[in-house]
């Protein structure tokens, strides 16, 4: 007699396989478009393997590009379109478009060999980066026809190292927000917690990729929308330094804080990644900073599984050692997880040094030196340029597109005004640009960020990186469009935002972010660590070192494998 959860895994497999083999059972004309190549799927599970392992079946004929691409797509119809509707994505490359890329890419390996380690490999990108054949829509109706004329810097680089771009994903609207919400995509769901907001704005990069939707994706982050995602997702990530990744190409964000980087479920493919993307862009000036600091021999040669041997760790004590009498229940499962982040750092082999912060700590002093110089004043001028390079753009200009479209979506979507701030946008649009407030506060940057770098090499400290938790809560409940909150931490009058966004958003330093561990009941826990400008190779050893050490990496429960064929 078979089981009950045998019976329930048999249907499971069975609904899953009934589209597959109507795919299959084409009779492989070119008329019906179908052929055995375009047919075929993986013959091993994919889910949860690296760029790195991905290549090895490709190279030993086990795998090839059109398999991993029917692999992957066959989980976006699965588990995102249908089933437990993760909504991650926006907007998925036709079927057939992506087998073809992949049938050259196929064709090119046979013939002269891979062109990176990325040859091949499926990727998702945030909705608000430009890719020649999809809109940018960032997530509003109001631009879900809005197709670019070019790729974003980025975007252009992947495709040349061979990667394909499965598709665009969801985000909170126009990027303002943090809970994965947009009237174009709606709710992103957590795939291991979907009662939870995945985080945002870059929900869906990074549900997509903890639900295994493709193999890598790029997120955007001004105030946390990277890292809050991947702490909430049980993935890798990583906010680079301001100048390592060029953010041309792309819905105008903010000048200062805005970088693009690495969304993964490894921290091989993060290095990879960056790897590809990072360097010099003649249309973003800021790059110029940062390709000096490219190593030569890429960032993954500094994947080494000792990183940890001798490296001397900063930890925010604050955030972490609250006394029991003022823990909740909340603050208690999240606090658990952020003291055995230590205990397995320790056992590592790094050394932790505490630092408690004050409310004239001088971290807090830079990040005040850092929001100080006020607004550069280049909204507008952004905003008119993008709209102006768009296919036959509906609108003539920036206050063309806040006053005839984003008043009308508030006419139907009234809660989204306070979302987004209108009034924000409209203030940053009139005022004037200054090209030479804007040097100044590049200036203005570079020299705090020295004054980081100098804090922490002093002798108290000499640390490699700032170690800074998660919120001291869980993520917020998906309930009412991810309002409803849990208490706050009562042990930390001053706010926590200040660090654990600003210190990279305001002051530009890289921020790379790991899997801490669950809680008891299954909720991911990230942490963050922060180091001196353009110093993403050692935090790479360091968060590799940390990887091995823990395999914190799991496939959630409510995106299993798919059948093998």
């Amino acid at each position: 007699m078979m089981s009950g959860e045998a019976f329930r895994i048999g249907l499971h497999c069975l609904l899953i396989l009934l589209p597959l083999l109507s795919t299959l059972a084409c009779s492989g004309s070119e008329e019906e478009g179908c052929s055995c190549a375009r047919a075929s799927r993986p013959s091993i599970d994919i889910t949860e393997l690296s760029a790195v392992e991905l290549q090895d079946a490709m190279s030993g004929g086990r795998l090839n590009a059109v398999q991993l691409v029917n692999g992957f797509l066959d989980r976006i119809e699965a588990y995102d379109s249908s089933g437990p509707a993760i909504r991650a994505m926006i907007t998925v490359l036709d079927r057939n478009e992506a087998l073809r890329l992949a049938e050259a890419l196929d064709d090119e390996r046979r013939e002269s060999g891979p062109r990176s380690m990325l040859h091949g490999i499926p990727v998702i990108l945030k909705d608000s980066i430009d890719m020649e054949g999809f809109p940018t829509s960032g997530g509003t109706t109001v631009l879900e026809d809005a197709y670019p004329t070019n790729d974003a810097f980025l975007a252009e680089r992947l495709r040349k190292a061979g990667a394909i771009v499965l598709g665009k994903t969801n985000l909170d609207e126009l990027q303002k927000g943090g809970v994965g919400l947009s009237t174009l995509g709606g709710q992103t769901l957590n795939p291991y917690v979907p009662n939870r907001i995945p985080g945002g704005s870059s929900a869906g990069s990074a549900a997509g990729i903890a639900a295994n939707f493709a193999v890598v994706g790029i997120g955007a982050d001004t105030q946390g929308s990277i890292r809050f995602p991947a702490m909430h997702n049980n993935i890798c990530a990583l906010r680079p330094t301001r100048g390592l990744v060029s953010g041309g190409g792309s819905l105008p964000g903010s000048v200062m804080h805005e970088v693009k980087g690495p969304m993964t479920r490894t921290m091989t493919d993060l290095a990879l990644v960056l790897d590809a993307i990072a360097g010099a862009d003649p249309e973003d000036p800021i790059t110029s900073l940062g390709e000096p600091h490219i190593p030569d021999q890429g960032y993954s040669s500094f994947l080494e599984e000792d990183g940890l041997e001798g490296a001397r760790i900063g930890y925010i004590g604050n955030f972490i050692h609250i006394p029991s009498e003022q823990r909740n229940e909340s603050t208690a499962q999240v606090l658990e997880v952020s003291e055995q982040v230590l205990i397995d750092l320790k056992h590592a082999g790094a050394t932790l040094v505490r630092i408690d912060l004050t409310q004239d700590h001088l971290l807090f002093e830079k990040v005040g030196e850092a929001l100080g110089g006020g607004a550069i004043g280049k909204q507008r001028l952004l905003w008119d340029r993008y709209l102006s390079e768009l296919h036959a753009s509906p609108f003539r200009g920036y206050y063309d597109f806040l006053g005839q479209g984003m008043s009308q979506l508030f006419l139907k979507q009234p809660a989204l005004q306070k979302l987004i701030n209108r009034g924000a946008m409209l203030l940053g649009a009139v005022e004037t640009y200054d090209p030479g407030i804007e040097a100044a506060r590049n200036q203005k940057q570079v020299e705090i960020q020295q004054d980081i770098a100098a804090y922490m090499d002093s002798e108290d400290l000499r640390v490699d990186a700032i170690l800074i938790t998660a919120f001291a809560t869980m993520p917020l409940w998906a309930a009412d469009g991810g309002l409803r909150s849990e208490s706050p931490n009562p042990s930390f009058p001053f706010l926590e935002n200040d660090i654990i966004i600003g210190l990279s958003s305001y002051i530009g330093l890289p921020s790379l972010v790991l899997p801490g561990g669950f809680t008891p009941g299954g909720v991911p826990i990230g942490f963050q660590l922060v180091g001196r400008a353009f110093s993403e190779e050692r935090l790479i050893a360091i968060g590799y070192a940390y990887e091995q050490a823990t395999l914190h990496r799991r496939l959630p429960e409510l995106t299993p494998a798919l059948p093998c064929l």
